[in-house]
This record gives C-alpha cells, structure tokens and sequence, in this order.
C-alpha cells in the first residue's frame, strides 16, 4: 500500500494572520484522503511553499522535527498494516503470490466460507504444478505478464480440465490480482485486460413434468424394484422438487426442528438466509415426510395426547381423525406400550388431517429433537460439527445421494446423468410458465433476479432434448 504525506499549508488565516499547517495523507492515489491536523500555525512569511518547511522563526527546527517524525509515523503504519483480502492484516508490498495466496485461504477458513476455501485450495494446487514445470516455488505478481498468462491456460488446460473449469482457474487468478491491488499492490501493467478467458456456458438439464410423474409413482413407500438406498434417494430428490428448488446440501441438513407448524425453516448455507417451505395443502411433500417420522416421535404424541393443554388445543373432529391416524399404525399392549404396525395404507388424500399431525410432531419437544436429520443420509450429529467437517459430511453425503439417483435413470428413459441439482433446474423450468422470475428467484433464493434470468436461459427444455435425439436417430 502506497502512502503519501505532503504538508499543506492551509489557506484560511486565524485573527493573528497565521495560517494551520496540516498533513495531507493519501493512500494508493485512491479516495482515501485525508487532512491530518497539527498543533502549529504560522504567518505566510514563515513559510517555504517550495520545501514544504518552516523557516526564518525561532521554532523551525522544532516544527520541521515535528511534522518528519509524523510523517514517518504514517508511513511506517501502512507499511506494515496492509489487509489482504478479508481484511486480515499483512504486508502487501513485499508479498509474493503464493504467500496472499496463503492469506486469502486462511481468511476464507476462517469465514467459513468452506466452498471458496476448498476452491481455492484446488486452485492453489494447480497453481504449484504450473510452477513446477517452471523450477520454481513461487513468484511476483509482477512476473504475471501475458505469456504467463498464456502459460497456465495451456498448462490447466493439458490436465484434460473442462473448459468450463479452466475458465474458472484463470478467473480464480485474476481476482486474486484485483484483490493484491486493491490491498496495495501497484501494477506496472494489467495483463487481464488483454488476455481472453472464454467461458464455456453449458446448458443445464431439467426433467418434464411426465418423467417426475414416473418418479413419483415409485415415491413414498419403497417399491421391490428399487434397493432402500435408491428410495431415499428419489425421495430427496421429489423433496427438492416440491421444495421450492431446495438445494441437496440444504436439504439433507433438515431436521425434525426445523419444522415449524404446517411450515419447514430451511437454512440456506449459501447465502445464509432462510427458505420458507409451506405444508398446508402440500400433499406430496407430506407424504414424505412422514414416511420418515420416526416412531418415537409419534409415541411421544400420543403420551402427550392425555395432556391437558394438548386436549384443550383439539376439536373433537380433530381428535377422531388423529386416533384414526394413530390406529393405522399402532396397537396398545396390556401393559401401555404401543407396538408399531408394518405401513400397508400409506398414501392419504386427506391432507388435512395429515397437516393437523404435522403441526403437533413439531411441537414435540424431545432431547434429541435437533440431532434427528429428516433423511437418513447424514447419520451423525452436524450441530456440534466444525464448519470444515459438515462440509466434507454434506460432500460425503450428496455423492452417496447422485451415485443412487443413477438407478433411476433407466425408470425416466433417459440417457441424461441424473444428480441432485437437476431438481433445481427441474424445478424452475416447471415453474417459469405461471410465475415471474422475481418470485421464482425469490423462492430459489438467488443473490439477485439476473442470476435467476441467466439461470433459466442456461436450461434446456426436454422436449428441445427429445428433439435432438429423435433427428440424431433418423439417420
């Protein structure tokens, strides 16, 4: 960070005909001015306006020590109190790149900013094998030069990296450069203004609504053609879809308190905001979830059941449908215990009565309440969990839920790779015709309505899919 201390020599005068002598500190030529004031004033005369000095006055020596010794006081402040990028406190004039580098990971840790972290991690990586074809460990940031430049795009590139992920590297490496310069560093040149980065946009795949048809019926209880794994997994996967276009990481981390009456409270990793999942007249979402309540939860119910304050919150009506729920699955032994039955009538149409017991499960109030996750892919308790670990358990968790999803594949008749996040896009596409992209947006929790606008175009209509391999099969 480059700092200038020039003394001024103010204009106005006091009643005495002397003027206040000031500092005048700026930081990187930028806006980061300011006018430091100082103890002296003097009259015109004692003034040298081409030395910036006092002078012809008894107290020259002693104004002139003054204002050197505040100076340097500056300047030594901001050469050793330079922020890198998050704000951490490092030298940036004399730091090499792999050291900000460093700092940039360290600050993202952090900030639990763990997808960035591991990012950058890679990048890093990949950045120290570029440099070994150099012989070398690290470099300047005045070393990167267009033909450096050049170098590690075609270096990433014969990894046999996607152009998508050798756009993002490069990328990745220019911020860095944007962010040393912002934190102090002074370029000679900018290279990035002249290199090309091209991005390759791919178009993202979304399912029709007759293949999440075909999904369901193979939904809520598990059919002899799919293994319990599979099941679960397209249950996250309609769970997804009926869930607002609920990301896989967010949705594997529900758990039974995350329900909120008829709603469920998702926290959104990414942005850390909340999405709010409506029940009410949500059949399908019910449906699934309650096939994964588990059972001590609904014998907790039914010991509340008696409670006096449980009794005075129900209707009779209501109270009859519950223990027609209840009977569906339990019998009452001698001795007072409930024995649960196997579920043979599963699926109900009256969402009502389903709704009614949903609301009472989240008012349950057991020890284990925020352990137990809604899916049975996470089986550990994340609530205690560093924020590196959940990200390798979230990772571990929705590479299980894609590898299971590959079993669906031949269900929906399609060659298309199914993953978790195609039920995002699934989502969307089905939702574009009847709302706005600012309430779709809103609902995918996107950072702003032009990401949402990008992200609709970039998904291909099946029936656009469909057309491409009928024509490529004519031939």
């Amino acid at each position: 960070m480059k700092v200038s201390a020039a003394l001024i020599f103010r204009d106005k005068t006091d009643k005495l005909g002397r003027v206040k002598i000031s500092i005048f500190q700026t930081i990187n030529k930028r806006k980061d001015r300011k006018y430091i004031s100082t103890p002296y004033k003097l009259p015109v005369s004692y003034w040298n306006s081409s030395t910036s000095r006092a002078w012809k006055t008894p107290k020259s020596e002693e104004i002139n020590n003054y204002l050197d010794t505040e100076i340097a006081k500056i300047q030594k402040r901001y050469s050793n109190n330079v922020s890198n990028t998050g704000g951490e406190k490092i030298s940036s004039f004399h730091l090499t790149f792999i050291q900000f580098l460093d700092g940039h990971i360290k600050y993202l840790l952090s900030k639990e900013k763990i997808g960035e972290y591991e990012r950058y991690k890679a990048f890093k990586t990949k950045m120290e094998g570029f440099l070994r074809t150099k012989n070398i460990a690290d470099f300047e940031f005045d070393d990167i030069n267009l033909q450096f430049l050049k170098d590690f795009d075609e270096f990433v590139r014969g990894t046999g990296l996607k152009q998508s992920t050798v756009h993002g590297y490069v990328k990745k490496l220019g911020t860095l450069y944007r962010k040393a310069v912002k934190s102090g560093y002074n370029p000679k040149f900018n290279p990035f203004g002249f290199f090309e980065n091209p991005e390759c946009k791919t178009k993202k795949h979304a399912l029709s609504v007759d293949q999440v048809n075909i999904l369901e019926k193979n939904a809520y209880l598990p059919p002899e053609n799919l293994t319990l794994p599979t099941f679960h997994a397209l249950n996250i996967f309609l769970f997804q879809v009926y869930a607002t276009g609920l990301r896989v990481g967010d949705a594997l981390l529900l758990k039974w308190s995350n329900l909120s009456g008829l709603d469920i409270i998702a926290n959104v990793r990414k942005s850390s905001k909340t999405s709010t999942i409506p029940l009410r007249g949500n059949l399908k979402v019910i449906n699934i979830l309650r096939y994964y309540m588990p059972s001590h939860y609904k014998i907790a119910y039914l010991k509340l059941y008696s409670d006096t304050v449980m009794e005075n919150t129900l209707e009779p009506y209501e109270k009859d449908q519950l223990f027609k729920e209840i009977q569906l699955n339990y019998e009452v032994t001698s001795d007072g215990d409930y024995i649960e039955h196997p579920r043979k009538e599963f699926i109900f149409d009256d969402t009502y009565r389903l709704e009614i017991l949903l609301a009472l499960y989240s008012e349950i109030s057991l020890s284990d309440h925020k352990i137990y996750h809604i899916f049975p892919f996470i089986k550990a308790d994340t609530s205690k969990m560093s924020a590196l670990k959940l990200y390798d358990e979230v990772g571990n968790a929705t590479t299980k839920v894609n590898l299971q999803l590959k079993n669906l594949m031949p269900l929906i008749r399609t060659n298309l790779s199914l993953s978790s996040h195609i039920s995002r896009h699934t989502f969307t596409r089905i939702a574009r015709p009847t709302e706005d992209i600012a309430t779709i947006s809103q609902m995918l929790v996107h950072a702003s309505v032009a990401e949402t606008d990008t992200y609709i175009n970039e998904i291909e209509d099946p029936a656009l899919s469909a057309a491409k391999v009928r024509i490529a099969n004519s031939f």
